[in-house]
């Protein structure tokens, strides 16, 4: 029997670096030989808590990986794996709402700001849509939930005229100019504007309130009067006539002196409430405004519409502007974290470096040690918002490298707990196009389900088709996945006997079959008992699978220094 995955290359075919995943070990129980196989170009893991995802696929994966390399994880001990034998040059982003604790002079930590991936003025464009569309990300939502198209429409013009006059091609201020921008639609007058005076208006009220109590004595005195007037039998009716006309002549000063008061105390009020709002309403003088953008433009893109559709949307009535306002928050809602727009919890002092993802191409200094970027962020919070347009960065840079073919070099991708720490909204496209693009992304979870739960039912079941490799460990209940390798072992003719009860002869049957059954192909538990090494199923996409070993980190690592098993050699 030959060995599934054909005869291994002759060490020449590797000088051209087209790596594949790294999926484990396999023993050839013919030859007794074992070698590190080619896989494909993308990976999907899939296996229970504490399968071994970290320890046995992913760490030895990415430190195989023949070039630059990107590990996401929502703890740090895949870093701390993979640094143990990876050099060159190390940065990582905590998005963690932890203290981030000191990795050593050796791990250069950074921040994200996404206003420096703004070199053109689609650049913007493109940002903002990838920021809007996952803005619920950091409020929980669902990966698969549409924004109103309408609202998409206003939303996104405006914030990528605010990007990029925070972008090196405008201010170069960055997110925190872009932050506070947001928040201010108003337009600063160029004159100091007059504001009431509230001494002036607060006589106002007192003389007015004065009045009211000098004419409400006045027509009590003068209903006195009447009641005399009318108890008096002497008095004549025309003296009683004048005394009620008085009365009724007092009573209607009364009642003006009191529509001035209401009238003094309105003014007041109103006042009060304009300096407080002017109070509170940033000028351009202290904070910058959306007024503030055009002049970035005039430079290199006078004739662009961004900044005239944010100035047309700032002149719409307060409830359509306001609304635009809230979604422009909504999209840089992960940088109100301090952990993410400084870099760490409680940092003191200046902000950590901006990561420039240009920092991830390989120098002709680097030799053989490749960079490599560690992404830290929890499924709460504001992090994975902030990791997810960088990651559509390095995407964006090497579909563009292979474009001009001056790529050198493959990028790995590799994310454990994708669903909680990458859930990019297109991640089934960039995923099928990652060999063209020079991307080798694996992709670990622990149940095609959990995919499901996050995006939608469609979405996992579109992944599970493209994936051109799964890779199933011990206790992965993944039907689906078997079922389609069951489909694609082929048939074969089985024959059973049976006994006639009347006649008691032997009846033999045949039927055709497939070749194994789902249950057959499912990864089985090593029978050396928990301490040995893992089995796990690798399936190639119309190919039935095959079972391969997966040794823990710490036997790994023998094996690479020892060089004793073919095939580690060609990454």
């Amino acid at each position: 029997m030959s060995s599934p995955f054909g005869p291994l290359p002759e060490p020449d075919f590797y000088e051209t670096p087209m790596p594949t995943p790294y999926v484990g070990i396999y023993h050839d129980q013919e030859t007794g030989e074992r070698y590190a196989p080619e896989s494909k170009a993308n990976l999907l893991l899939l296996a229970k808590t504490g399968g071994g995802k970290t320890r046995c696929v992913l760490a030895p994966g990415l430190i195989l990986h023949p070039g630059p390399a990107i590990g996401i994880s929502s703890k740090d001990d895949f870093m701390k794996h993979v640094l143990k034998r990876r050099v060159g040059r190390n940065y990582v982003i905590d998005l963690r709402q932890i203290e981030a604790p000191d990795y050593g002079d050796h791990v250069i930590r950074c921040r994200i700001d996404p206003t420096i991936f703004i070199k053109r003025h689609d650049d913007a464009i493109n940002l903002a849509t990838w920021l809007h569309r996952v803005a619920t990300l950091s409020m929980g939502g669902r990966v698969t939930q549409q924004a109103d198209p309408y609202w998409t429409a206003q939303i996104v013009p405006c914030l990528a005229a605010i990007l990029f006059a925070a972008s090196p091609r405008g201010n170069g201020l960055g997110i925190d100019w872009a932050l506070r921008t947001v928040e201010n639609p108003f337009q600063s007058s160029s004159e100091a504007a007059v504001l009431p005076d509230l001494d002036e208006t607060a006589t106002a009220v007192d003389e007015a309130a004065d009045q009211v109590a000098f004419d409400a004595e006045f027509v009590e005195y003068v209903k006195a009067m009447c009641d005399e007037v009318e108890q008096d039998e002497k008095a004549k009716d025309s003296a009683k006539k004048k005394a009620h006309l008085d009365l009724d002549r007092a009573q209607r000063a009364f009642d003006k002196s009191n529509k001035i008061l209401e009238k003094a105390q309105a003014v007041h009020e109103a006042a009060q409430e304009e300096i407080r709002i002017a109070e509170a309403r940033p000028t351009a003088a202290t904070e910058p405004s959306w007024w503030d953008v055009r002049q970035y433009f005039m430079k290199d893109y006078p004739w662009s519409i961004l900044p005239v559709r944010l100035e047309r949307v700032a002149e719409l009535s307060d409830r359509q502007r306001d609304s635009v306002a809230l979604g422009m928050s909504a999209a840089l809602f992960p940088w109100v974290y301090e952990s993410v727009r400084t870099g760490a919890v409680g940092y003191e002092g200046d902000p950590l470096p901006v990561f420039d993802p240009a920092w991830m191409n390989v120098r002709a200094e680097d030799g053989n040690q490749y960079p490599t970027l560690f992404i830290l962020a929890e499924p709460e919070g504001g992090g994975v918002g902030a990791a997810l347009p960088l990651i559509d960065q390095f995407v964006a840079m090497w579909r563009a490298k292979t474009s001009t073919e001056t790529r050198t070099h493959n990028l790995a991708i590799t994310a454990d707990e994708f669903t909680n720490t990458l859930p990019l909204v297109t991640a089934d496209i960039i995923y099928s196009e990652g060999r063209g693009n020079g991307i080798n992304f694996t992709l670990a979870a622990q149940s095609l389900k959990q995919i499901a739960n996050r995006y939608d039912e469609l979405f996992a079941e579109t992944l599970r088709r493209v994936a051109p490799a799964i890779l199933l460990m011990h206790g992965s209940p993944e039907r689906e996945i078997l079922e389609d390798a069951a489909f694609y072992s082929g048939h074969t003719v089985r024959t059973s006997q049976n006994i006639d009860q009347q006649r008691g002869n032997r009846v033999a049957t045949q039927e055709t079959v497939e070749r194994w059954t789902p249950s057959q192909l499912a990864p089985r538990r090593n029978p050396q008992g928990p301490k040995a090494v893992k089995l796990g199923k690798l399936f190639f996409l119309g190919e039935p699978g095959v079972e391969v070993e997966l040794p823990d980190i710490n036997d790994f690592l023998g094996h690479l220094d020892r060089r004793d098993i073919v095939g580690i050699e060609r990454f």
